[in-house]
């Protein structure tokens, strides 16, 4: 059993990133090099990280995923994961 997780250009289709993991992965370590991704290629093409948009599925709905994004600036559209947060 693998994971996958892969961060992809929703207009032009490039992949930005990409990892294989053993198992089930480790989603914080994912989601870094995700994050990490998007302020590279942003500085890299002189693009304010503000306007970037990471769209994630439920599985980075969680805090983890939430302050790594907030950490680094870059705004983010999730579906959570975890209703009891909504309390």
């Amino acid at each position: 059993m693998f994971s996958r997780s892969v961060l992809q250009h929703s207009g032009s289709s490039l992949w930005f990133d990409m990892q294989v993991c053993a198992g089930h992965g480790d989603q914080r370590d994912q989601l870094d090099s995700g994050v990490a991704a998007v302020v590279r290629v942003c500085e890299t093409i002189e693009h304010p990280v503000e306007r970037a948009l990471l769209r994630m599925d439920g599985q980075f709905g969680g805090i983890p995923s939430i302050a790594s994004c907030r950490s680094r600036g870059v705004r983010f559209l999730t579906r959570c994961s975890r209703y009891a947060l909504l309390d």
